[in-house]
């Protein structure tokens, strides 16, 4: 049995309680060649809030997120209507830093508004949260019985709803209707938007892993059958907020550069149906020591977030915590093209940057040594 193995997807096998040994499956042929790389794959993979822990608490202050509109608001003939109302409505208490986005992809409609004082936010959502939505009409068919939940405005500060959604047990079972209101951020990993390319240096330690079969193997498995590999200092795999579910991506870095050369080797990125894809982190790439990219793109998310529609964009991890990412508000249009074209101008300029650091810091250690 070859020592770097592609786990099948085809029968259950179990890697052995052995440490260090690797999983028994069908390796790939000795010798063969490495097909060409593959295009990266955007998938957005809500996330709760506990990991939003990196924006600005001055801006989840001013922001608000709303849920529970009125009927006559959300009306197929008048949703194109909908983003003015909620400006008009909330423009009654401050200025708002920029037009509300909206969401209507899957689920309750959402939208988010930031404005410029947090007082001002804070007495919009004191005023309007809990108001009975309904109109006259309404109310006396129901023989003005209370309203129901759906029936009341939701709207609240996205602080508090990142508060809760930070306390909420992780077993508790998923409501649809209180993670509507709730809401939840979404993300996108810089190696979804664009694999890393190019030789790696022997300092990097880290892979990127997508298409990892989950049809016969637990997270359990999976760890030990990365071990195989070598000393994994830390795993990160993606997961479904929802289901818990885990994805088929996730990271690897281990304690060497070799380990790390071993299971490229045996799992390089092809368009194969079926292999377990593994190239080079871009996350660990970008967060070298010589350049400071969370830095560098702080100040242009907001101009990206405005160019795309959004209130706001922030960029997280690159530590134990969680790779680099950026991350959207929840509501936002998170699949819009719009999106993924600035996050991706954004990537390639971080990447830039980041190239042109590791350069100048090569340089400066050249003449040093002379």
């Amino acid at each position: 049995m070859q020592p770097y193995a592609t786990p099948s997807r085809s029968k259950a096998v179990a890697p052995s309680s052995s440490p260090g040994a690797p999983v028994p499956t069908t390796a790939r042929p000795s010798g063969a060649a490495a097909p060409a790389a593959g295009a990266a794959a955007a998938r957005m993979a809500p996330v709760q809030a506990g990991l939003f822990q990196a924006v600005d608490s001055d801006v989840t202050s001013r922001t608000l997120q709303m849920a529970n509109f009125p009927a006559s608001w959300v009306a197929a003939a008048a949703s194109e209507y909908l983003m003015t109302k909620i400006r008009n409505l909330l423009e009654k208490f401050g200025t708002l830093e920029s037009v509300p986005a909206i969401s209507r992809v899957g689920g309750p409609i959402l939208a988010t508004a930031t404005f410029t004082d947090p007082s001002h936010a804070q007495q919009a959502a004191k005023t309007l949260h809990n108001v009975d939505n309904r109109t006259e009409l309404e109310k006396r068919k129901s023989n003005h019985a209370p309203p129901k939940d759906s029936e009341k405005f939701c709207v609240k500060l996205l602080a508090e709803v990142q508060a809760a959604n930070a306390s909420q047990p992780k077993g508790d079972v998923y409501d649809p209707e209180t993670t509507a209101e709730a809401g939840a951020p979404s993300l996108l990993f810089v190696d979804e938007l664009q694999l890393a390319t190019g030789e790696p240096l022997t300092h990097h330690r880290e892979i990127y892993l997508r298409d990892l079969p989950l049809e016969d193997y637990s997270e359990t498995d999976l760890h030990e059958w990365l071990e195989s590999f070598g000393k994994a200092e830390h795993i990160y795999f993606l997961k479904d907020p929802v289901t818990k579910e885990l994805t088929g991506q996730g990271y690897v870095r281990f304690r060497s550069h070799e380990e790390a050369v071993g299971l490229i080797a045996a799992f390089p990125v092809d368009d194969a149906e079926g292999n377990v894809q593994g190239s080079w982190s871009q996350s660990e790439r970008l967060m070298q020591k010589t350049a400071d990219v969370a830095g560098f793109l702080r100040p242009r998310l907001r101009a990206a977030a405005a160019a795309a529609g959004c209130s706001t964009l922030a960029i997280q991890g690159g530590d134990d915590s969680a790779p680099l990412h950026f991350v959207v508000l929840p509501g936002e249009l998170v699949a819009s093209s719009s999106l993924l074209k600035q996050l991706g101008g954004l990537l390639t300029e971080a990447i830039e940057h980041a190239a042109q650091a590791l350069a100048g810091a090569g340089a400066a250690a050249a003449v040093a040594a002379a």
